[in-house]
C-alpha cells in the first residue's frame, strides 16, 4: 500500500470523523480504534474508512478492516496460534473464495475474515459479545 495513500485515507478519516471535535480528540479517537486482545500481523494498516468501534463500561463492538500483504495461509496460521495466547478458542473455519475464522472467549465472539482484493490481503474483524 501505497504510504501517501494510507495518509490520505487516514485524514480523510479524521476530518470527517466529528465535526465539532478537535482534530487532536479526533486523531486520538482514531488511535483508539483496536482490539488489545486481537494481535495484528506487521505490515498490516487499519482502513480508517471502512472500520468502526464502540466502547464501554459493558461491552465492546466493533468492526475493524485491515490491509496488508502477504499469504493467506501465513495469515491463517498467525490468527490459529496467536488468539490462544490472548485466550480466544477457535469454534470453527470455513473456506470458500476467502476464509472465515470463528473465535470465542469468556463473554466475547470474534470472526475474521480474510480474502484477497487487489494484490492484497483484507482482514476484516468483527468482535462483539455474545449473546445468551
Amino acid at each position: 500500500m501505497n504510504p501517501a495513500s494510507h495518509q490520505d485515507d487516514e485524514q480523510k478519516y479524521l476530518s470527517n470523523l466529528y465535526s465539532k471535535k478537535s482534530h487532536e480528540d479526533a486523531k486520538n479517537m482514531a488511535m483508539n480504534l483496536k482490539f488489545e486482545d486481537i494481535p495484528i500481523p506487521s505490515g498490516f494498516k487499519l482502513d480508517y474508512n471502512d472500520s468502526f468501534m464502540f466502547n464501554n463500561d459493558f461491552s465492546r463492538v466493533g468492526i475493524l478492516r485491515y490491509i496488508g500483504r502477504t499469504d493467506v495461509n501465513s495469515l491463517i496460521t498467525f490468527f490459529k496460534t496467536q488468539m490462544p495466547m490472548y485466550n480466544w478458542k477457535v469454534v470453527n473455519m470455513m473456506e470458500y473464495r476467502r476464509v472465515i475464522l470463528n473465535f470465542e472467549k469468556e463473554t466475547q465472539t470474534c470472526t475474521l475474515i480474510i480474502e484477497p482484493s487487489g494484490g492484497r490481503m483484507v482482514i476484516t474483524i468483527a468482535s462483539g459479545p455474545i449473546a445468551h
